[in-house]
């Protein structure tokens, strides 16, 4: 198979498995979600480069003792239930964070940021969905991340991830103007699903990232489009009506 289309299929395939989790997470087809993440991880684990790992001796050494005290911890469990389902999380995440800090050409900054914008707009998409008909959310295991039942919803957290991102995708300059403005959309269409999230927390959160943003600009100097300063305008006004109503 060639190499861009082995690199296609991972992308599709990385991309579906963490929708996947969002949806079906904190149900039991999680389990089966993270069996096939790691089979599909492993079709791919030829490439890992074991000997960079001494350049992570510190990251290495503070995930061995966190697993430690994880596994002691465990022991005194009250709840196996719940102690095998946070276990089985955990081991998912030390494995994925493991296979991209040591995979050799696959993983790169630029892919796991285009990932995770793309990852938030399709998610927004399907919880905006599920907002307006809650008849499609029924399909769903009752609890999930995505679609607000129980009071549970964390794609205010998703959002939380991608919206600082989405910033620095917007003000790349390495793209042209047209390019910009379309991902200057795409920032502000994250910040109003943060908003119409009602997460007090999150969208307080999401306010300080804005106001930490705007320092930013005003410590570097950096000359801002007008479409931006409207926008930044905007996008604070939004934030400080959210807190009055």
């Amino acid at each position: 198979m060639r190499q861009d289309n082995r690199y296609l299929i991972f992308i599709l395939g990385w991309l579906c498995s963490l929708l996947f989790l969002l949806l079906l997470s904190q149900s039991y087809l999680s389990y089966l979600v993270s069996g096939v993440m790691s089979l599909f991880l492993l079709l791919y684990s030829r490439r890992i480069q074991w000997s960079k790992l001494h350049h992570y001796r510190l990251v290495a050494v503070s995930w061995f003792c966190f697993l430690v005290f994880f596994g002691l911890a465990a022991i005194s469990t009250i709840s196996w239930p719940l102690t095998f389902d946070a276990t089985s999380s955990w081991l998912m995440v030390f494995v994925v964070f493991w296979f991209v800090v040591l995979h050799e050409k696959l993983i790169f900054p630029q892919l796991i940021i285009s990932t995770l914008l793309l990852l938030g707009i399709v998610a927004t998409i399907i919880s905006v969905g599920f907002f307006l008909i809650p008849s499609w959310a029924e399909m769903l295991p009752g609890m999930n991340l995505l679609h607000a039942t129980y009071g549970h919803n964390h794609l205010a957290a998703l959002l939380l991830l991608v919206i600082p991102l989405s910033w620095w995708w917007a003000l790349d300059k390495n793209s042209n103007s047209s390019h910009n403005y379309g991902r200057l959309a795409l920032t502000v269409i994250f910040s109003l699903s943060l908003l119409l999230s009602f997460g007090r927390t999150a969208v307080s959160i999401g306010f300080l990232q804005l106001i930490f943003l705007i320092l930013i600009f005003f410590q570097h100097k950096k000359p801002l489009d007008s479409l931006i300063k409207k926008v930044l305008l905007i996008l604070v006004s939004l934030f400080l009506l959210t807190f009055a109503t």
